[in-house]
């Protein structure tokens, strides 16, 4: 065999190898830090380990493995009384949490955005209703209103938080 053709199968053997390594060689995930006051990298935390099978078992909604393998869980979606779709940070130095649900205000089906911190408070919002010819128009709703559907976000994302300990201590 010539010099060339040991070389390119030593180069196609170490790219197979390395390959292989990347596949199926486990990763050291740190374990989610629960007594964290930070709800944004306990979150990442969360979601970055190898936690997908559990996710899906605790009844939350996460996208399809191979679009995990490529993306990670890019969305997250919690059921209850407002269905949450939270888009987790994309990196630990984030320092806002984003979070899409629909309900109703004033009698109108609105989109509601909500932008929280690391301790879950709310730093930006924005409420658009759905028109009739799916266009969307910015509303203002009151304070309490706000105050209310903030609650309720946070109490949802706590219970996941919550839901999530209990099924990682156990498995």
């Amino acid at each position: 065999m010539s010099v060339r053709k040991k070389i390119i199968s030593i180069l196609l053997l170490i790219i197979t190898a390395f390959v292989i390594w990347l596949l199926f060689w486990p990763d050291d995930k740190p374990e989610p830090d629960f007594s964290s006051a930070n709800k944004i990298e306990l979150l990442a935390s969360i979601l970055a380990g190898n936690n997908e099978d559990i996710i899906r078992d605790a009844g939350y909604g996460i996208p399809d493995d191979p679009v995990i393998r490529r993306w990670g869980i890019n969305k997250l979606k919690i059921p209850g009384k407002l269905n949450l779709d939270v888009r987790p940070p994309t990196s630990l130095e984030d320092s806002e949490l984003l979070i899409h649900f629909s309900t109703t205000i004033d009698g109108k089906e609105t989109d509601v955005a909500f932008f929280l911190d690391k301790k879950l408070n709310l730093i930006d919002s924005s409420y658009e209703s759905i028109e009739e010819n799916d266009t969307g128009k910015k509303i203002e709703i009151d304070e309490t209103q706000e105050k209310e559907l903030l609650h309720q976000v946070q109490t949802e994302l706590n219970q996941f938080f919550e839901k999530m300990k209990e099924q990682l201590a156990s498995k």
